[in-house]
Order: C-alpha cells, then structure tokens, then sequence
C-alpha cells in the first residue's frame, strides 16, 4: 500500500501530495517569402518548476492539452501561424509567435501578413528596418518568463534579412546586412532523468541580393532559417516535434521575382507536457511512464488526463 506524503487535504478531504511538472507550448510558424525572407518562428512558451513543490489532490482527473507547432502554408490567405498553447492544470504555456512575412513582389502571388513577427510565449523574427522590433515574448506575461522577444530585421537598398524568433533563454538575433538573424537560446530540462533540450528560437533569413544567408536555429529544437541565391529559395526547416521549437523562416527568390511561388514557413515544433511524482506518495497514472530512481515520470505528447 502507498504511503502518501500528507500535506493537507484538498476538497472532499481528498490527500495531496507535490509534483514537478514541464509545460512547453507549440512553436510558432516561420514567415513565408516570395522575394524577401521570412522570419524565424518563435520557440513556444516554457514553464517549469525544478523540484516537487506543485500540490495536487490524490484522484483528481487533471485534463492535459498539448500544443501543436504553427504553420505557415504557401496558400491564400495566411493563417493563423502561431503555435498552439499548451495546459497542465493552472499552468499555461502560450504557443510562440509566427516569424513575420513580406512581400515586394508586385507582379507575382500577393503575400498578405505582416512584416513584424508575431508575440507569444517567445516572439516571431521580423522582417523589418533596424528601427523594427521583433515580436513580443512573455506574452501574457508570467513569472518567471514563458519566453523572450524576436529578432529585428535589417533592410537597405540591396539587401534584406530578417531577424531570428526568440528562445525561452534569449532572445532572438538581429538580421544584418544578407544574414538572418540566429534563434533566441533554449532550456534544458532534466525533469525525465536526461538533460534535454527545449524551446529554441527559429533562424530567419536574408532574403534579398546575390546569396541571401539562411541562419541557424537554437539546438532546443529551433528550425533553421534556410538561405537561397539568386536563382533559387527554399522553404524554411521545421521545428523539432516535443520540443516547441519555433520553424524556420522561407527564403525568396530575388533574381526572378516577376515570377515567385509563396514558399512556406517552417512548421513549428509540437510541444510537451511532463509531470514527475515520488513514486510512493501516489497511484498515479496517465501519459506515457517511466521511472527514474525512486520517482515516476508521466510524458504526454498529446491531449490526454493526468489522474493524480
């Protein structure tokens, strides 16, 4: 028979006992291209706590949501490209923003969207003048911070790049000159017994003149911003699944621009949620489990309930 920890009693007189949890939100979208580059993707929000302190309630159905990455298609019209939230109890982690999108293509497909990145857990890389801001992290705010801000993006009169989405430990970088901006530093986590890596900013891209440069993404599942040339772009990398990395910002095609397909964002990592209990103090169950010493680990991928 399980020995509780008892500290307390919730409603009904039901037992409670502490847990850790990780709560990491769906990344957002990279910014799409035609001839310009696109934003990268800003990491989804993450929120933890790094010992057992969260109380719950022995037999509480808790209902788990995680959040899927944004998307950014080659469609019309843009869609909503910002990651999807992700829940545990009352802990919210908001889905990162998309990176931003524009278009100087007037006699190929019309590309609506803005050119700042979106906000979000951490926000979108923007592609914009250096007096531009990124897209704004932390948001709503918590504390400590869900994320951090994008990127800015740089343009002169030859050369165009966009700034990379923010991490949930940095921001994301600046664009200069034909090179996107770097995505905003990740986390690590060792809440299921290895040091992982989690919630890293997009690269985004310079998307305009001979050789536009694509940037790399966080190692915490970030995307890279994915580099053209003057002949050529491409579509952005995508953000690593259970990560909540953002996706990686399109490169255009500034030598043929009369003629462009819109090419997509990067897709945004999935995110997760993890809950780590003391074995002994609870049967609980839910998600997929594991063990680590004297505690249980419960992982979820996806929607599911945490059964306390």
């Amino acid at each position: 028979m399980f020995g509780y920890q008892v500290l307390g009693f919730g409603s009904g007189g039901k037992k409670k006992y502490q847990i850790q949890f990780l709560v990491v939100a769906g990344g957002g979208a990279g910014g799409r291209a035609t001839n310009y580059g696109g934003g990268g993707g800003g990491a989804g929000g993450f929120r933890t706590i790094c010992s057992k302190t969260f109380c719950v309630s022995v037999g509480d159905a808790i209902p788990i949501t995680v959040g899927g990455g944004g998307a950014q298609p080659n469609n019309n019209p843009v869609v909503d490209a910002k990651g999807s939230d992700s829940i545990f109890s009352t802990i919210t982690s908001t889905g990162g923003g998309a990176g931003g999108n524009k278009d100087n293509n007037p006699n190929g497909p019309s590309l609506p969207g803005q050119a700042t990145g979106g906000a979000g857990g951490s926000g979108g890389g923007t592609v914009g003048g250096p007096s531009s801001v990124g897209g704004a992290g932390n948001t709503p705010p918590t504390s400590p911070s869900q994320g951090n801000p994008g990127g800015r993006g740089h343009i002169t009169s030859a050369t165009v790049s966009a700034g990379g989405g923010g991490g949930s430990s940095g921001a994301g970088g600046n664009g200069c000159n034909k090179n996107g901006g770097a995505g905003g530093a990740h986390t690590n986590s060792n809440i299921t017994g290895s040091d992982t890596e989690y919630a890293g900013g997009a690269g985004g891209v310079g998307g305009y003149g001979d050789a536009p440069g694509g940037s790399t993404g966080s190692p915490g599942g970030g995307g890279a911003g994915n580099s053209g040339s003057a002949q050529s772009g491409s579509v952005g990398g995508a953000g690593t699944a259970n990560t909540g990395g953002g996706g990686g910002g399109s490169s255009g095609n500034p030598g043929n621009a009369t003629q462009q397909p819109v090419r997509a964002g990067g897709t945004g990592g999935s995110g997760i949620v993890v809950i780590r209990r003391v074995t002994a103090d609870s049967c609980g169950s839910g998600g997929s489990t594991s063990t680590d010493g004297s505690d249980t680990i419960h992982t979820f991928t996806g929607p599911g309930t945490y059964t306390a």
